[in-house]
């Protein structure tokens, strides 16, 4: 197996021990104890230090056991740290490789533009490859953090490799583990992992939400021990789970270019829409921080101000598509949080 268990298998004969026989060297160095004081009332000096040696030496086999048979490999992993290795050189990669990096973990690249991956491995002091033989061979665990429509591509590549014992995840957050099927049938174990995180050069990786699901053993431990929070998911639900982020993501970029156009055309230079909105939007982030995000909402539409909505509608005339549709959904949010009555509720209905 592929992992950081290969120190502990390296060491021959070495089991993990069951509470029932630690209870049983715990007895048996007790036992120990008193065979030393029965030796010390015939004061024989030398039968004292032979048995003594021999309760130092199930004390530390005590100790040892105990490490063992706390959580897999806890000890192992504390000492030994497992090469993760990364297909794409995008800025997942560079983000997560950077974190890793930084983390004590070796780094490896593999990328169809090899100049990516090594810069990548330049900047982070990991390894780039060429071919995927050397890299298979190195990496204890692989990320394929490509675009969601080349994963299929590096699938079919990956398959022709013999896999066995293989730790293989995606960071795709619409695809579950099933894509990666052809690889779980060469002997890998397959599983998603998605970072719920904007990525750029100032990603800060440590904030996210890891999203597992699949074979998700391995990938748990070692997003615990780097210090990353995560949460398993049903394979079934990461499609929702994916479009609930895109909303709360991408579509909020979307509406402050949308809000942005509008204030261009009113003769606003850039700097000035940014000095109205960021402000307004990042208040408005801390109030569902603090607060909770349905307790946040504020507004014309939260106080039931049905003259404020229809002069808007007036206003943007023949644009009032997105408004109507933001209108509605607002409206129910503030139905549902006890703000407007369902009169007011009806009314703004029949604005959209």
């Amino acid at each position: 197996m592929k992992s950081i268990l290969r120190l502990r298998l390296s060491i021959p004969q070495m089991e993990m021990k069951s509470l029932y026989d630690i209870a049983l060297e715990i007895f048996l160095f007790l036992y120990y104890i008193n065979i030393v004081r029965i030796a010390s009332l015939w004061s024989c000096t030398y039968c004292i230090r032979k048995i003594e040696l021999l309760g130092l030496i199930y004390l530390g086999s005590i100790i040892f056991s105990v490490l063992l048979t706390r959580k897999e490999d806890a000890f192992f992993r504390m000492v030994v740290k497992i090469k993760i290795g990364f297909i794409g050189a995008g800025a997942v990669a560079s983000a997560l490789g950077k974190f890793f990096s930084d983390a004590g973990y070796e780094v490896l690249y593999k990328s169809k533009h090899s100049l990516s991956a090594q810069k990548l491995a330049d900047a982070t002091g990991g390894l780039a490859f060429d071919c995927y033989t050397l890299f298979l061979k190195e990496a204890d665990m692989v990320w394929i953090t490509v675009p969601d429509d080349a994963i299929s591509s590096v699938v079919q590549e990956l398959s022709r490799y013999d896999l066995e014992g293989q730790h293989i995840c995606h960071t795709s957050g619409v695809h579950s583990s099933e894509i990666l099927l052809p690889l779980t049938l060469k002997g890998a174990l397959t599983f998603s992992c998605h970072p719920a995180l904007p990525f750029s050069n100032s990603s800060k990786v440590i904030n996210a939400m890891f999203t597992v699901e699949g074979d998700t053993d391995r990938i748990c431990e070692l997003l615990e021990v780097a210090g990353l929070r995560y949460l398993i998911i049903d394979s079934k639900d990461k499609v929702i789970y994916h479009a609930a982020l895109c909303i709360a993501s991408n579509f909020m970029v979307t509406l402050a270019a949308e809000a942005s156009n509008m204030l261009s055309g009113l003769g606003l230079t850039d700097e000035q829409i940014s000095f109205v909105l960021f402000p307004l939007m990042e208040q408005n982030l801390q109030n569902m921080i603090s607060f909770g995000v349905k307790n946040a909402l504020t507004g014309p539409v939260s106080r039931g101000d049905i003259g404020t909505v229809e002069k808007h509608l007036k206003a943007l005339e023949g644009e009032s598509e997105l408004y109507k549709i933001l209108l509605d959904h607002t409206a129910r949010l503030a139905m549902e949080t006890e703000r407007i009555d369902k009169k007011t509720l009806k009314l703004f209905s029949k604005l959209t």
